[in-house]
């Protein structure tokens, strides 16, 4: 039994490889296997050691990568340090030994093996003789006759004299070939055995006898796997089995010629792989090749796997079957070479790239069976007889069979189109179908399924109000709400929709139930007139293109409720003009339009001069806009001046003393930002209100109430907490950041609290906990309620700054250049002013207010007429008031 020499993490000296007293320890790292370390050579007292003077080293349990080998010297024997390559697994090093030898003895020398921060040492026996006759010759007798058909192992008897005379293998071992030398020192007699691996080709074996400093004899033996034959062009290995057809697959540069038919069972390994393809040669000299290969569920299935340029196939005929999956054909599953066989007697058959003779490559058949994507099932919608499909058939000309597997259908297949028709007859609800593609007789494709249905477009209903159509997958949802537009349905299920195309136009209702509609890259609808309710658009992805878009509806002229937005929408440039509208529920909206109770988080982003809201772009009309019970959060950014910017509303156009928009009840925690230059009009809440008619007390456009914003806004100038231009704000509350930062020197940036200029009057506001600042370049109007008039003379009262800190040179409640801002009964209390140093305020602020300072109490608010008892809230741990109830109902959000 071997004795092995197990040694991890240290430094332990083992006896020489025949000592039976070595001690084995047992690590999972490299084994050195002392006891078959041998030395091979001649070592005679005083002669140096040559080449030939070596010691094996066999090891196990390697990782790859190098040893580094080396042994002090002994009796005047040494191993200079040597980097050595070592194979994955079981292997043997082989390493030089250097020296003269100095005494006549039997002497160990140390190895040190130092592998993978690893130090392991053995040590091997070495004999030094004494050669009496220096100037003698040595006599090497072995038979050199060539060995052909090398398919076992073969032993050659050799005679050497002097008989102590080393036999060494001294050429380059042929690959997959193992030889063995054993020799008797007491006679002089040996033997070699030379045993093959299934990779052997053929080779020379060179054996040297050495004995001191006597001339060394050099005998050569060709050996040969195959009966004749080099495996070059001139004289290619002649093949005349299956055993040694197999062995191209090791010689893939080499040049081979059939002298036999042969037949290949299921055992055959396709020749070639995408790192090694076949590149030499195979001369068929008209014998033929029976293949029987069945491999269904296999790729790459042929005599050749994969075939490189330059290879040549010539004169070889092929017969029998091949059956594999995808590449499958009877000569080259691939092949980048013009190949030539006959093979029109062999059957093919597989899925995908199947051919007569090369599947694919630049060689491949000029027809080959091939798809693109096979659908897998097709449904006949309801109000319909017939459904018309791709088959993804890129190959022309084939002839394809269908076998419907169920009655109450026919097909038909355009061959120009590659498209396939069904077509159902009464009572079909569904079963398998089957088809087939073929290229003549002896080459087709597996059996295709598809399955067939004839879904319903509704599981129920009539689509009248009351009886809706009830719908409960996305096919349903999709074909019902496209067919039906003026319908009412009904979703009862989560679903996700695919390449989702808007529907033109939507005059009915759509309840969602609260269930999620996943998948929407284009907007749901492009106007809407109906109803859309409880439903959760999640995950949406979508893009403008040039006019109003919204997620739910590029143009609002109905009613939305309860509906949940999540995703990205963005805008990039070339869009079209701030008149055009950019929101998360609707681009534009007009007429008597509702949003209520709707959630809103996404990533709104845009490079366009859309007026960019987040429910809502833009307002047209007078007949009254209602944007209710809404929360708004993530982000929503602009980097284009003009844009106009708005938490809940970008911009109100066209504005008269009969527009009664209302924004009430909403909550913005979202970031809303445009940093463009020249960028103004931006509002935590509303964006800009343009055009507004004022006619004493009233001003025409758009009304905010019962809101609260708690997120941060910025812009370059009219920025502001609830509006950047504003018209009538009441009962709303601040408790964000507002900041105005100018791009230039001789930019104004203003900000305010509430609304940096307004147009109608501001009551009962409350800024608490807040930061309004400007600058930093510009001249900076800071404000904590507002800042500038626009329009006649608007009215600031009842409102209250609290624990807000606004930038050095601003006012607590209004800062004005031209004044006319009628400020009365306005608090302020606990309110810092930064001192920030790159911030210039404007010194024409004469007009500015800080309003009364005093400590807030609920009796004082309720004395200015705030309502206490359904708006506000008092907190007592704050010292301010807060709205009851703002932003939508948890059930809407989408977790």
């Amino acid at each position: 039994m071997k004795k092995l020499l197990y040694i991890l993490c240290a430094v332990v000296l083992a006896a020489g490889c025949s000592d039976d007293d070595t001690a084995s320890y047992y690590l999972d790292e490299l084994v050195i296997d002392t006891a078959n370390c041998l030395a091979e050579g001649s070592y005679v007292q005083g002669v140096e050691a040559n080449d030939l003077c070596r010691i094996k080293i066999p090891y196990e349990n390697a990782k790859g990568g190098t040893a580094r080998i080396s042994a002090p010297e002994t009796n005047g024997l040494r191993i200079d340090a040597q980097e050595v390559a070592l194979v994955s697994g079981a292997g043997e090093a082989t390493v030089v030994v250097k020296g003269t030898p100095l005494l006549l003895e039997t002497s160990f020398l140390q190895l040190n093996i130092e592998y993978r921060a690893k130090t392991y040492l053995s040590s091997v026996e070495i004999a030094v003789l004494e050669d009496v006759d220096p100037s003698g010759s040595i006599e090497f007798e072995i038979d050199q006759t060539p060995l052909a058909g090398l398919t076992a192992p073969k032993t050659i008897a050799f005679t050497v004299s002097p008989t102590m005379a080393a036999i060494v293998e001294s050429g380059t071992t042929p690959d997959g070939l193992r030889v063995n030398v054993i020799s008797d020192p007491a006679t002089g007699e040996g033997s070699v055995t030379l045993t093959p691996a299934a990779n052997f080709l053929g080779g020379e074996v060179e054996l040297t006898a050495s004995f001191g400093a006597r001339a060394p004899q050099v005998r050569k033996i060709r050996v040969s796997a195959f009966a004749a034959g080099e495996g070059t062009a001139d004289a290619p290995y002649e093949i005349t089995s299956a055993a040694e057809l197999e062995k191209i697959g090791y010689g893939f540069d080499k040049a081979f010629r059939l002298t036999s038919d042969i037949v290949l069972d299921n055992n055959w390994t396709p020749v070639g792989t995408e790192a090694q393809p076949f590149s030499g040669s195979l001369d068929g000299n008209g014998r033929k090749v029976t293949l029987a290969l069945d491999r269904p569920t296999e790729d790459y299935v042929a005599l050749f796997a994969r075939v490189g340029a330059g290879a040549e196939v010539t004169n070889l005929t092929l017969d029998g079957s091949v059956t594999g999956r995808n590449y499958v054909s009877a000569l080259a599953a691939a092949s980048e070479a013009s190949l030539s066989a006959d093979v029109a007697a062999v059957t093919v058959k597989g899925e995908n790239f199947v051919a007569a003779a090369v599947a694919s490559g630049a060689g491949r058949d000029a027809r080959v069976i091939e798809f693109g994507t096979v659908p897998a099932a097709v449904n006949i919608t309801m109000g319909t007889d017939s459904a018309t499909e791709s088959l993804g058939l890129v190959t022309k000309g084939a002839t394809v069979t269908f076998d419907p597997g169920t009655t109450g259908t026919s097909w038909s297949y355009d061959d120009a189109s590659g498209n396939f028709t069904v077509t159902k007859e009464d009572d079909f609800s569904g079963g398998d179908v089957t088809f087939r593609v073929a290229l003549g007789d002896r080459v087709t494709s597996t059996v295709h399924t598809i399955a067939v249905s004839s879904k319903n477009m509704y599981e129920s209903g009539s689509g009248l109000e009351g009886d809706p159509y009830v719908v409960v997958d996305a096919d349903q949802f999709t074909a019902t709400l496209h067919t039906y537009p003026a319908a009412h349905v009904k979703l009862t299920e989560d679903i996700a929709v695919s390449n989702w195309e808007t529907i033109p136009a939507f005059s009915g209702s759509l309840d969602g139930g609260g269930h999620t509609v996943g998948g929407l890259t284009a907007p749901f609808v492009a106007t809407l007139t109906g109803t859309v309710e409880n439903v959760k658009f999640s995950g949406v992805n979508i893009a403008a293109g040039k006019s109003a878009c919204g997620a739910v509806a590029n143009l609002l002229d109905g009613h939305v409720e309860g509906v949940a937005v999540t995703g990205t929408l963005s805008a990039e440039s070339g869009a079209s003009s701030g008149d055009t509208g950019f929101g998360a529920i609707a681009g534009q909206a007009q007429g008597s339009s509702v949003i209520d109770n709707c959630y809103v988080n996404v990533t709104m982003t845009t490079n366009s001069n859309f007026a960019t809201g987040g429910l809502v772009g833009v307002i047209k009309g007078t007949n009254g806009v209602t944007m209710s019970n809404s929360t708004v959060e993530g982000s929503i950014s602009g980097s284009i001046s003009g844009t106009k910017l708005g938490g809940i509303l970008g911009r109100k156009t066209n504005t008269n003393q009969n527009s009664k928009d209302i924004i009430k009840g909403c909550l913005v925690t979202a970031e809303v930002k445009m940093t463009g230059e020249g960028s103004n009009m931006i509002g935590g809440i509303f964006g800009a209100l343009q055009g507004a008619t004022v006619s004493g007390d009233y001003v025409g456009g758009i009304t905010i109430e019962k809101s609260a914003f708690t997120g941060s806004v910025s812009g370059g100038n009219a920025v502001g907490g609830i509006g950047g231009v504003c018209c009538s704000v009441r009962d709303c509350y601040v408790g964000g950041s507002v900041q105005a930062i100018s791009v230039s020197s001789s930019s104004t940036a203003a900000a305010a609290g509430i609304s940096a200029a307004v147009k109608g009057d501001v009551e009962r506001c409350v800024v608490y906990g807040a930061r309004v600042t400007g600058g930093p370049k510009g001249s900076s109007y800071t404000a904590g309620i507002v800042n500038v008039k626009n329009g006649n003379a608007p009215k600031a009262t009842g409102c209250a700054v609290i624990a807000t800190t606004i930038q050095t040179g601003g006012f607590a409640i209004y800062g004005t250049a031209s004044g006319d801002i009628t400020a009365t009964s306005n608090y302020r209390w606990n309110v810092s002013y930064a001192d920030a140093a790159a911030y210039v305020a404007l010194d024409t602020d004469t007009y500015g207010q800080d309003g009364i300072e005093q400590e807030p109490t609920q009796a004082l608010f309720e004395s200015l007429g705030y309502d206490f008892t359904s708006v506000w809230t008092w907190d007592a741990a704050a010292s301010a008031p807060k709205l009851q109830k703002t932003g939508c109902d948890d059930a809407v959000k989408i977790n």
